[in-house]
């Protein structure tokens, strides 16, 4: 580049005869070439041309691998029955599964469907055979297959439904319904003569630790005050005697007893000691029972703290 000057002084400076002290910080005739302004050498424009001539995809040889969409995987296979490796095609199948990938198996000359979208919701989901779906019903219906009844203890935070509904059960079992037992099936049992066998039923329980009694009772003739209906011996339906002494005498009145045709008599449950280290509980008569046949009821009543 050359700058001619006819006359006159340019700025900066310059002189009269036309020479400019400085460009690009050249002075003089100032002649710029491409490094001077940053600009690329000759050729080397071309070069990167004919580098991205060589790299570049020829629309010619572009293949389009994506084959479509279609409305069922018989529609597919009957428009593309074959196809390249690496092509793809969608199927739409519907509500719930807009769209499946069907890829082409050159192997097997096959098209294989090998993604599905799953739907929003499980509703749209087709259950398998074996990882079923969680519902109430299915819950209600579900076995307690290994159910163990054999363990009383609490029930915890940590315990499985199984686990707790067995610990129940366990407990269940355990206060299940007291055994009432038949006093003339016990040991030791004695019924006076004026009792009635057939007429008289009288039944004995232990229930939370008491000594429980009920029934009826029917005699045939009078009976003088303070006797003996009936009585056992058996050890496992006495009372505890142990806080006082072996001999010590009990008594319990059972003043709910009602007796037909008496007006204002009762009955009371009393153990005595009969030596030998045995007990005997009986049930015996407050007054004189002096009508031919009398009958008792009695209600489901403790009458003291069982011994065993």
């Amino acid at each position: 580049m050359t700058f001619k000057l006819i006359a006159g002084k340019l700025p900066n400076e310059g002189e009269s005869f036309g020479s400019v002290h400085s460009v690009n910080g050249k002075t003089g005739i100032v002649i710029l070439n491409a490094d001077d302004v940053g600009a690329d050498t000759a050729g080397a424009a071309q070069t990167v041309l004919e580098i991205l001539d060589n790299q570049k995809l020829d629309k010619i040889d572009y293949v389009q691998h994506f084959r479509g969409l279609f409305s069922s995987y018989a529609a597919l296979t009957a428009a593309l029955p074959t196809a390249l490796d690496g092509d793809y095609a969608h199927i739409d199948s519907g509500s719930g599964f807009d769209r499946m990938v069907a890829i082409w198996d050159g192997d097997d000359s096959k098209w294989v469907v090998n993604a599905v979208n799953v739907g929003s919701n499980t509703d749209e989901v087709p259950e398998g055979s074996s990882n079923l779906y969680f519902t109430s019903e299915r819950v209600r219906q579900t076995p307690l297959t290994g159910l163990n009844i054999n363990d009383d203890s609490p029930v915890t935070s940590s315990d499985t439904v199984e686990v707790a509904i067995g610990k129940l059960q366990a407990q269940n079992n355990y206060v299940s319904e007291p055994e009432w037992v038949d006093v003339s099936t016990l040991s030791g049992f004695t019924k006076n003569q004026n009792v009635s066998t057939s007429g008289t039923f009288i039944e004995i329980a232990k229930i939370g630790g008491l000594v429980w009694i009920r029934g009826f009772i029917t005699t045939t003739n009078s009976i003088n005050a303070n006797a003996e209906l009936l009585g056992f011996t058996d050890a496992n339906y006495l009372w505890d005697y142990v806080p006082r002494n072996a001999s010590y005498s009990y008594d319990t009145v059972l003043n709910k007893t009602t007796i037909f045709e008496l007006v204002d008599f009762s009955l009371r449950i009393n153990q005595i000691y009969v030596g030998s280290g045995s007990h005997k509980m009986r049930l015996m008569t407050n007054q004189l029972f002096s009508a031919a046949i009398a009958k008792g009821v009695i209600p489901p009543t403790p009458i003291g703290k069982a011994l065993n």
